[in-house]
């Protein structure tokens, strides 16, 4: 690939495509539904997008802005948004971004991580703020999308003031950019430490991955991967709702078609719903060349019913971490033919074969910190076909975590030659083809005597049933409990033979379960809406056992 980067700081990929292409739609934002169902887009070209992080960038330097200052940010998917990113990545200012759906509590705990000179927000999330008291360490408080109150000042009007131009700073590779949160609902927060090197490299690895060419119209729900779209001269059309949750297929798929998108990355929970009205209704996705999906576990039913969906196109599954993203990648066509069978079975989730660039092993399964043995790492290593725990190292595997020592020690390997291998938290192993297959995490493995039961491939059994929408196994003081939420709640009676259907299925596995009980909605990760939130549901199950 082409190194297109003129300086050190990544936003000189931007300066690029606003030269080379000035007119081409950098980011096209919808600005509201209208009654007839049409959409009210705002779009602007590269050129233009440069134009506005010069001014906010000049203007937040005149309000005493610096290098290596912290602001908070916690602004939706938006034009706003990303002119703020883009002009904070210019004044090597570093980037806290806090996910919009995170309580108070870790908000506070971030705050006090980051230490910042700033804060951004829309006004609910500012007027929540204020009202607790969490905001008063911090000096400067930007209002984006809404009114600013006494004490804010409004981001859009800080692009009409008149300041001297605030030129681009050379950074070093290791230099933060990026702090975005992993884990933290309890304790200290887990923030990846992306760094300006470290987010080259990783836009390099996902356009290979991904196939993104210069002129391409991409779909993304994922606030990040618009970063990346912009270095890679790619127009970003953001959805009119990207919350998994909230998806309108009616609106999305009006977008895909207005737009001719080409590419597009959503979540398992943000795909099924469009494609399932796509059967409803005789639809297709002709524009569409590549789809990704990942972000948890990708049902092979999902790509089954894509496939067909995209004439002219393939869907993929990406499988990667924030930390480390992408690590690997597979076709829909290869789930299709020869994996997805076999996930129905219970070998696990296939998720492909490393990246370019990814370096992955399977080694044993330690609670705690490991340390490298005086012989390395290799000595920890599992054969082909054993399971173990996924580390991976590469140029763009994260290499530490922002003021987190602990963090660092818990999740990352220092090899005896120097290397550092980050720790997936995944179980799994490699078949005799290189591809890795996920059996769960390290944290919800289940012991019992000298008996292991892994969450994945038990829940994909489970989800065979006609009846189960989604099925998740933990342990339940002492017990393998299998906890099942129904396509349609059904009377008592109907959910007993629905269990009596689960216990002879599973045992028919070799996956008996002590106990099998249901629940009306499956608690997920809000950020995804796909993954499993063991912690929570055990704790459902055990106010109602």
């Amino acid at each position: 690939m082409e190194t297109l980067i003129t300086h050190s700081n990544v936003i000189g990929y931007l300066d690029h495509w606003a030269k080379a292409t000035p007119d081409r739609p950098a980011i096209i934002f919808p600005r509201r539904l209208r009654p007839d169902g049409s959409i009210e887009d705002e779009t602007l070209t590269f050129a233009e997008l440069e134009g506005r992080v010069n001014r906010l960038a000049a203007a937040l330097t005149a309000r005493g802005l610096a290098s290596g200052d912290r602001v908070v940010v916690m602004i939706p998917m938006s034009l706003e948004l990303y002119t703020l990113l883009l002009a904070l990545l210019k004044r090597a200012v570093i980037i806290v971004f806090i996910d919009p759906w995170v309580g108070l509590a870790q908000i506070k705990r971030c705050i006090a991580l980051t230490e910042p000179k700033a804060f951004a927000g829309i006004p609910m999330i500012q007027l929540m703020a204020r009202l607790t008291g969490i905001l008063a360490p911090i000096p400067l408080r930007l209002t984006a999308r809404g009114p600013a109150i006494l004490g804010e000042i409004q981001l859009e009007r800080l692009l009409d003031e008149d300041h001297p131009p605030a030129p681009t700073l050379d950074v070093a590779p290791d230099t933060t950019a990026l702090i975005t949160f992993t884990t933290g609902s309890t304790g200290t927060p887990k923030g990846a430490n992306r760094t300006h090197g470290f987010l080259v490299a990783q836009h390099k690895a996902l356009c290979r991955e991904m196939g993104l060419r210069p002129g391409d119209v991409d779909l993304t729900t994922l606030p990040i991967f618009v970063l990346n779209n912009l270095a890679a001269g790619v127009t970003s059309v953001l959805p009119m709702r990207a919350s998994p949750s909230d998806v309108d297929p009616k609106v999305i798929l009006r977008q895909i078609r207005d737009h001719r998108i080409t590419t597009a990355v959503g979540s398992p929970a943000y795909w099924k719903p469009i494609a399932d009205h796509c059967v409803d209704h005789g639809l297709k996705l002709p524009t569409l060349r590549t789809l990704f999906t990942g972000g948890g576990p990708v049902p092979p039913g999902l790509l089954e019913i894509l496939r067909p969906l995209m004439p002219n196109g393939q869907a993929f599954i990406g499988y990667g971490s924030t930390e480390a993203e992408p690590v690997a990648l597979i076709s829909a066509q290869e789930v299709c033919e020869e994996t997805g069978e076999l996930t129905r079975q219970g070998r696990g989730n296939c998720v492909g074969r490393p990246a370019h660039g990814i370096r992955l092993e399977v080694i044993r399964i330690v609670n705690g910190p490991v340390e490298a043995p005086p012989e390395g790492l290799a000595t920890l290593a599992m054969p082909r076909g054993e399971v173990g725990e996924l580390i991976v190292t590469g140029d763009h595997v994260g290499k530490d975590y922002y003021r987190n020592p602990e963090a660092v020690r818990e999740n990352k390997i220092r090899d005896r030659d120097g290397t550092l291998w980050h720790r997936l938290g995944d179980v799994g192993y490699l078949d005799s083809d290189g591809r890795i297959w996920l059996l769960g995490r390290v944290n919800d493995l289940i012991t019992q005597g000298h008996r292991t039961i892994y969450p994945l491939p038990v829940e994909a059994v489970a989800q065979q049933l006609d009846f189960v929408k989604k099925a998740a196994v933990l342990d339940l003081e002492g017990k393998v409990v299998v906890a099942l939420e129904p396509r349609k709640w059904s009377s008592r009676r109907k959910r007993e033979e629905w269990r009596a259907a689960a216990h002879s299925k599973l045992e028919l596995s070799g996956m008996p379960a002590d106990r099998i009980c249901f629940v009306r909605k499956m608690p997920v990760d809000p950020r995804h809406n796909v993954k499993i939130d063991y912690p929570k549901l055990r704790r459902h199950l055990s106010r109602i056992s």
